[in-house]
């Protein structure tokens, strides 16, 4: 199904019933279109395009010496469920509103990890397979467990969008682009799910959080493809947020010198040169 496909249907679903019939409809047919069995994650490729199905052996940490990490699985229904619910309270929505309850949805399913999360993560993925439920309910969830699941979200709703491994400020990390013309148009934008803009009052206090994004400029989308650092320039996010909620022109966004690349060779060239 194609996005207007997808989003008409959605509208037309009544029932709890029929919501969860289209769930597994649709995560069925993405099954099927994305059987081929690959290798994904971090340190094995920098992109990737397609939905995270069972197929895929999904690695959302490093390899553990010469031991690969346990395959990380998307097999809990209940985001795109929710995600559904919430987009019926919706008439219409363009992809900046879908954004905006995918982000909502991620940051409910995989809330930030809790205090000494790291320690329980690694262990869980020791093992030869771990359930996204499982990394749910012990609130251990990071970046690549919040960027595959915006990228599957994005993909149930039939829109265009990458999974990036690379860094951010010279750390580790994983997050998404997406394509709102096409994979094939230069045009993208970067979704980080594990981030927020923070709105500061005049005293520096932090009064309201939104979710990090930039429509990347024509110089800074061939910086990415190019596999260059790229410092990214966050002014016009700041008015496109204050242009839907004018109440925040009384705030200023937090600024922050920010970097975001594509890839882990580029960084680890740095430090070794």
């Amino acid at each position: 199904m194609i996005a207007k496909e997808i989003d008409n249907k959605i509208q037309s679903l009544k029932t709890d019933e029929e919501i969860e019939v289209f769930v597994d409809e649709r995560l069925k047919e993405l099954e099927e279109q994305y059987c081929e069995e690959k290798i994904v994650g971090q340190n094995y490729n920098d992109q990737f395009r397609d939905y995270i199905s069972s197929s895929i052996h999904y690695k959302a940490t490093d390899k553990f010496g010469n031991q690969d990490s346990a395959d990380l699985v998307y097999d809990d229904k209940t985001p795109y469920i929710n995600l559904i619910k919430t987009l019926k309270q919706t008439e219409a929505y363009d992809n900046y509103n879908l954004f905006l309850q995918i982000y909502n949805e991620v940051n409910k399913y995989l809330p930030p990890p809790k205090k000494g999360a790291d320690f329980e993560r690694m262990d869980k993925y020791f093992q030869k397979q771990v359930s996204i439920k499982d990394i749910k309910n012990s609130q251990c969830g990071m970046c690549s467990e919040r960027s595959g699941l915006t990228q599957n979200l994005f993909k149930f709703m039939g829109r265009d969008i990458e999974l990036i491994g690379g860094y951010r400020n010279d750390e580790p990390h994983a997050y998404n682009l997406l394509y709102p013309k096409g994979y094939d148009n230069n045009a993208a934008i970067l979704i980080d799910t594990s981030h927020v803009l923070k709105f500061l009052d005049n005293e520096g206090n932090t009064k309201y959080n939104y979710p990090f994004y930039k429509v990347l400029k024509d110089d800074e989308l061939i910086q990415f493809i190019e596999n260059k650092t790229v410092n990214l320039d966050l002014t016009t996010t700041e008015n496109e947020i204050k242009g839907y909620y004018p109440s925040l022109n009384s705030y200023q966004m937090k600024k922050e010198d920010i970097t975001y690349t594509i890839g882990h060779d580029v960084v680890n060239e740095r430090y070794r040169g």
